[in-house]
């Protein structure tokens, strides 16, 4: 695929090194984020780091709207932006189900619509064989993406990730507050084995 316009949805850690690495090898991005202050301080990493091409959109998945006018004109979207917290999912479904699943439906039918030639969905290791509302969402949210293959109109993908180090309220943060007050380290099974990703 040639260079273009990528729209990345969520500017957080990952979206933010999406962003920079895009940019470097000439796309235009859109970054399309709720909280203006991830989209500001990504406008002040990117122009420290002498590039341009960066397009900041406030705007929020679950509004149609805002959606449709972040979607124009794009032939990738990257989508990485979703309520995260496992436990803050639980407590909270509905807001949950509301940006994961309904957000994603959103976005799923503007790239349809505007014939986005790719689509990207960032999901979690923890759709898989999910024991909580955020893993809930996340497989909904691929089963969504990979249905709307059969509307021909771009191709859809999905790619899961693992547990990244410098993303924010990610497991080594929880373990540095356990050390911290004193607490015992939580680990599901000592004979687990987990994977992490480093997003630099």
């Amino acid at each position: 695929m040639t260079v273009g316009t990528v729209l990345i949805t969520g500017a957080g850690s990952i979206g933010s090194v999406l962003v920079r690495e895009l940019l470097k090898i000439g796309w235009t991005v859109k970054a399309f984020d709720i909280d203006e202050y991830s989209l500001s301080k990504l406008a002040a990493l990117v122009s420290s780091a002498g590039l341009s091409g960066l397009e900041n959109c406030l705007g929020d998945i679950k509004d149609k709207v805002d959606v449709e006018l972040a979607v124009r004109d794009c032939d990738l979207i990257i989508h990485t932006a979703a309520v995260k917290m496992v436990d803050v999912s639980s407590l909270n479904p509905i807001p949950c189900i509301k940006t994961n699943v309904e957000g994603i439906s959103n976005l799923i039918n503007e790239a349809v619509r505007q014939e986005t030639e790719r689509f990207l969905f960032i999901s979690s290791d923890k759709a898989v064989d999910f024991a909580g509302v955020y893993g809930a969402t996340k497989f909904i949210g691929e089963r969504l993406v990979l249905w709307a293959n059969r509307l021909g109109t771009g191709q859809f993908s999905v790619c899961r990730f693992g547990n990244v180090i410098q993303s924010r309220g990610n497991v080594f943060e929880i373990w540095e507050q356990q050390k911290k007050y004193g607490e015992p380290i939580t680990v599901t099974h000592q004979e687990m084995e987990r994977f992490f990703w480093n997003v630099r």
